[in-house]
């Protein structure tokens, strides 16, 4: 029942702190993407758009007083693109295609909540929204060899506990893989 509780609280927050589906706020012209933040709790994102390997093109802080953006992407070859919006707790992608004359954006929208890590004594606490999504945690040593190994099938959240007390003295990382991406939490012991 607790962990239900705590659970619910999780996806709460999550929910509340970061309210936005690129598809809602996202207009295109020609060759321009405007990005309409009125209303949405995105303070402290970052516009990112990336080419088709994920690389990272342009970024752009976006200021709390800002209500709308406008992208001009007339600049960049014809191809495939990714928008991402991220803040502290969220990451919002979504494909588009760059033609000639226009960005054609496509209907799925990929939602990934960013864990939270917090360390106390010798226990390691990781809590990330998972909403349905497949995700991996990995302890590393330093020298790359797994300490330890759970995935997260079909889940609404991680909420764990782990305990580094009956590890040597080191440093680790704790890895926790979401929809293709990676976030690290550096353990030292």
């Amino acid at each position: 029942m607790k962990t239900n509780i705590l659970t619910f609280l999780f996806l709460l927050v999550g929910l509340t702190s970061y309210a936005i589906s690129t598809s809602e706020g996202v207009t295109t012209h020609n060759q321009k993407i405007t990005i309409d933040f009125n209303g949405l709790a995105i303070h402290g994102a970052t516009v990112f758009i990336k080419n088709s390997d994920g690389n990272v093109i342009f970024s752009n802080v976006i200021n709390p007083n800002v209500t709308s953006k406008v992208f001009n992407l007339s600049k960049l070859p014809v191809e495939r693109y990714i928008l991402s919006i991220e803040n502290d707790s969220k990451i919002v992608d979504q494909s588009f295609n760059l033609t000639s004359y226009s960005i054609e954006m496509e209907e799925k929208v990929s939602e990934t909540f960013k864990p939270n890590f917090r360390s106390m004594d010798n226990e390691i606490r990781v809590n990330s929204l998972l909403l349905g999504q497949s995700a991996n945690v990995k302890i590393i040593d330093n020298l790359n060899n797994v300490i330890y190994n759970e995935s997260f099938n079909d889940k609404a959240s991680i909420n764990r506990i782990y305990s580094i007390k009956n590890l040597d003295k080191g440093n680790y990382t704790l890895s926790v893989y979401i929809n293709d991406k990676v976030f690290y939490h550096n353990i030292q012991k």
